[in-house]
């Protein structure tokens, strides 16, 4: 008996095992099982006998299949098939991206470019965009509000806008004294922390040129009167324990006050001079401070007329696009303003240099 190993009942569709009890059709030749011949009462081919029909085993008909060149051939099926399925797959894709791109981007109200959903500012025209999210943290603008915005105000010829953004504190009083355009008006401030003042508002040039002439007076005076002061410091040091308890003698209280009157003079030479760098700081430091914000403003614009371009920078670079407007105002602020460190390190220095002249 033929072995059908491999082979599968066609009514119960499954494999011969030996041991099988298997009948074959007479006709086709084709193997059941005998329960599953007898259960159906025919052969499971029997409408293809008169077509002539002969059974093959599968591995016989995988032969045929590869040696038949029509089966070498690539079905017709095979190019286009698989290339339509995949162009309808890459057009899915395509539209999807399409549609993905189209939700994350809007059009410029002002020149209909095609720019990012988020975008506050057109990066074509810099038109500014209105935001569906204000909350968005992408879409933060910083708080550029000086209360000059929409004023046709100018002050020698820069907006009061610019001019507000550099000056940054106490705006309308600045803004009032730079309107009056006079040369001369007095600032309190000014006044009582003298050059240091002009170190606060960053008016760097002017301040230094004050505590160089403050400077230079005190080493000239200092000079006028080197050996009494010398004396009254060699005094000093020698007598330090009993200066620092409070136990001075009759004798020790005399001879202090005879070498401190002999430096007198010198000490008034310095108190005139820096009352009056004081007061003509009082009186100038406003006029001073109005050449020096003109002078940023026009720095920038100038710049930006030339066709430079403001670079956005931390902190806000991880914030939406800003426009070249605003960047300005930025750039303004960032320059104006005031600070507290530059005169204590004026101050610092001045001390450090004082100590050292001393000393030679």
């Amino acid at each position: 008996m033929p072995s059908y190993k491999n082979q599968k009942c066609p009514v119960c569709n499954q494999e011969f095992k030996d041991g099988d009890d298997i009948v074959t059709c007479p006709i086709c030749g084709t193997p059941h099982h005998r329960e599953c011949y007898n259960k159906i009462g025919h052969c499971f081919n029997e409408d293809k006998h008169a077509q002539g029909y002969e059974f093959k085993k599968s591995n016989e008909v995988k032969s045929e299949e590869k040696a038949s060149p029509a089966d070498k051939s690539t079905p017709v099926s095979s190019y286009f098939s698989p290339q339509n399925s995949a162009n309808e797959e890459n057009g899915e894709s395509a539209k999807s991206e399409n549609a993905e791109h189209k939700s994350n981007t809007k059009k410029c109200v002002n020149c209909g470019e095609e720019i990012n959903k988020n975008a506050p500012f057109c990066n074509k025209c810099g038109a500014r965009q209105p935001m569906d999210n204000p909350s968005n943290p992408q879409s933060f603008i910083p708080n550029f509000n000086t209360g000059y915005e929409h004023s046709n105000l100018t002050i020698d010829g820069e907006s009061a806008e610019d001019v507000a953004g550099v000056i940054k504190t106490n705006i309308p009083k600045f803004i009032d004294k730079f309107k009056s355009g006079k040369k001369f008006s007095w600032n309190w401030a000014g006044f009582i922390f003298g050059p240091y003042y002009l170190f606060f508002r960053k008016m760097y040039k002017e301040g230094s040129i004050f505590l160089a002439l403050q400077l230079i007076v005190s080493l000239v005076a200092q000079g006028l009167y080197a050996k009494p002061y010398a004396k009254l410091m060699q005094f000093v040091s020698d007598n330090a324990a009993a200066i620092s308890s409070g136990k001075l003698s009759s004798d020790l209280v005399s001879k202090f006050s005879t070498l401190y009157e002999k430096i007198l003079p010198m000490m008034l030479i310095m108190t005139v001079a820096n009352l009056v760098f004081h007061i003509i700081i009082a009186l100038c430091s406003n006029n001073f401070y109005k050449a020096t914000v003109i002078k940023k403003v026009k720095d920038v614009n100038q710049k930006i007329d030339e066709g430079g371009m403001l670079e956005q920078m931390m902190p806000f670079n991880n914030s939406a696009p800003l426009s070249q407007d605003d960047l300005k105002k930025l750039y303004l602020n960032k320059v104006g303003g005031t600070t507290f460190f530059a005169p204590v390190m004026a101050f610092c220095i001045l001390d450090i240099i004082t100590s050292i002249i001393s000393q030679l």
